[in-house]
């Protein structure tokens, strides 16, 4: 049966970082909210598109919980220049598999900026997820024992 518990305080609130960096598409309107609240910029990394090709920027390529690979995009845009060598606090919705915020790490390291920790709603990692970075990784919320049933429903025939 999964249990739930607190996943710990968020983490860098208090500063610690110069930016957010959030993955598409959820963890926008959370990052968003905190941006305001907090008066920090936020750096989008998308879900990759074919057309992004055509614009200078770069990708990652990852394992999406469903197992499929995936590839996320940071566009190289002016303003991410100013950003260089700054600190972020990334951003999202759940915690399975690590593998997206590895890549967003990847991605955000090309344009300069440093990931110092990351905050998720909920958490239904396996163990030992939180502790392949070496930054702090925390959640609002911890479900163990889901990781294996977030496979959206199958259509009735």
């Amino acid at each position: 049966m999964a249990g739930i518990r607190p996943g710990g305080p968020p983490v860098l609130l208090d500063g610690g970082y110069d930016v957010l960096a959030t993955l598409e598409a959820r963890g926008w309107f959370i990052a968003g909210v905190l941006s305001q609240a907090l008066g920090k910029p936020v750096v989008p990394v998308r879900k990759y598109r074919e057309a992004f090709g055509r614009y200078p920027g770069h990708s990652a390529v990852y394992r999406n919980w469903r197992g499929e690979d995936d590839r996320l995009w940071l566009q190289s845009l002016p303003w991410l220049r100013a950003l260089r060598g700054g600190r972020a606090l990334f951003i999202d919705d759940v915690l399975q598999t690590g593998s997206s915020l590895e890549a967003c790490c990847k991605l955000l390291a090309a344009a300069g900026i440093t990931v110092m920790g990351a905050m998720y709603l909920i958490d239904v990692s396996e163990p030992g997820v939180r502790e392949r970075f070496g930054f702090p990784v925390r959640s609002l919320l911890r479900m163990n024992g889901l990781a294996g049933n977030t496979a959206p429903a199958r259509g009735r025939n």
